[in-house]
């Protein structure tokens, strides 16, 4: 069920008792639990390639020259970027009735 999470998706409202939902995004599962996304935009865009790294510089020590955040590196696009460079999704939860929770598989 609980393979690679892909992210958080806005989901339509409960049916039985109107409350907003959102849905968790796994590979072969969708997860709907009642809540509420705030989805925050990027506040920067610093990256660079990671081959510009040298063997002696440590990315945990390292901040971003633009706005002060720390630096990440993203194995999959081998490059180096800014943590306010994505986008920043917080969750707020509601109470919602049993029909609000269900889990979908992919068949």
């Amino acid at each position: 069920m609980k393979g690679v999470f892909f992210g958080y998706v806005e989901f339509s409202n409960c049916e039985a008792c109107g409350a907003p939902r959102y849905a968790k995004d796994y590979d072969d599962d969708c997860v709907v639990l009642p809540g509420r996304l705030e989805i925050a935009p990027p506040t920067c865009d610093y990256r660079f390639d990671a081959s510009a790294l040298k063997p002696w510089h440590r990315l945990d020590q390292m901040v971003c020259p633009r706005c002060g955040g720390k630096l990440l590196r993203d194995w999959s696009r081998d490059e180096v970027y800014c943590e306010n460079a994505r986008r920043k999704v917080t969750v707020h939860e509601v109470d919602g009735c049993p029909h609000c929770s269900f889990v979908s598989s992919a068949p």
